[in-house]
C-alpha cells in the first residue's frame, strides 16, 4: 500500500541544466577578458526589426544575449538571457520572437537536447537562430575552441527538426541563417512563412 500524498503537497521537477558551472564560469571568464566576444547580436538588427514588423509584436527575447548588443540596437526594450552574464542569468519568460546567435554551436554537446528544449518552451511563435557550423577564433582558458560544436546544415537540420517546425535554412559562409516555429498546427506555420520572407528580404 502506498499512501497517496497530501493534497497540499508540492511535487519538485527537476529540470536539467542547461550549462555546467564549469562552461559557465569559462565563458563568464571569457566575457570578462575580451571585449570581442557575445557582440554578434548588433549583425542582426535589421532583420529582427522586420521580423518583429511581420509579426506584429514587439515582444523579443535575445537567446544568449552576451554584451547585450541586439537589444541596444532595437528601439524598444527587449528580454536578455545568458547564463554567462551576471544579473541575466534567470531563466526567462516565453516571447513571440526568439533570436538566438552565436549561441548553439557554444553548448556542450551533451547540453545541446537541453538547450533546445528549452528553446522550444520559450519560441511563442517564431525563433531566428544564427549557428556557426565551423572553428571559432577565440579560445577558451582551457586550451578548447569556443565553438564546441561543429557540424553542417544537414546535421543541424536533423537536429532542430527533432524540437521545432523548420521554415528555412539558408548557408552565409560558415553560418546557418534559420527561422523555425512550434510544431503545432497550420496558423503557426503561416506565422513561420512571413518571417521566412522577411529574413529573405532583410538578407537580399
Amino acid at each position: 500500500y502506498i499512501p497517496s500524498p497530501p493534497k497540499d503537497a508540492f511535487i519538485g521537477i527537476v529540470k536539467p541544466a542547461l550549462i555546467s558551472a564549469e562552461m559557465r564560469e569559462l565563458n563568464a571568464k571569457l566575457h570578462r577578458d575580451n571585449p570581442f566576444y557575445g557582440i554578434m547580436g548588433e549583425r542582426h538588427v535589421e532583420t529582427v526589426l522586420k521580423l518583429a514588423k511581420n509579426l506584429k509584436t514587439k515582444n523579443i527575447l535575445d537567446y544568449g544575449c552576451g554584451k547585450g548588443l541586439l537589444g541596444r540596437g532595437i528601439p524598444w526594450q527587449i528580454a536578455e538571457y545568458d547564463p554567462a552574464i551576471p544579473g541575466k542569468e534567470e531563466l526567462p519568460k516565453p516571447a513571440d520572437l526568439v533570436c538566438c546567435f552565436d549561441v548553439l554551436e557554444h553548448v556542450e554537446p551533451d547540453k545541446l537536447e537541453f538547450v533546445l528544449d528549452d528553446l522550444r518552451r520559450c519560441i511563442r511563435q517564431v525563433g531566428f537562430f544564427v549557428i556557426n557550423t565551423g572553428p571559432a577564433q577565440k579560445v577558451l582558458s582551457d586550451g578548447r575552441n569556443t565553438h564546441l560544436i561543429q557540424e553542417n546544415a544537414e546535421w543541424w537540420r536533423t537536429k532542430l527538426s527533432k524540437f521545432f517546425q523548420v521554415g528555412k535554412i539558408i548557408q552565409v559562409g560558415p553560418e546557418l541563417h534559420v527561422v523555425v516555429g512550434p510544431k503545432i498546427g497550420k496558423a503557426k506555420q503561416g506565422k513561420i512563412s512571413v518571417a521566412k520572407v522577411a529574413m529573405q528580404e532583410a538578407m537580399a
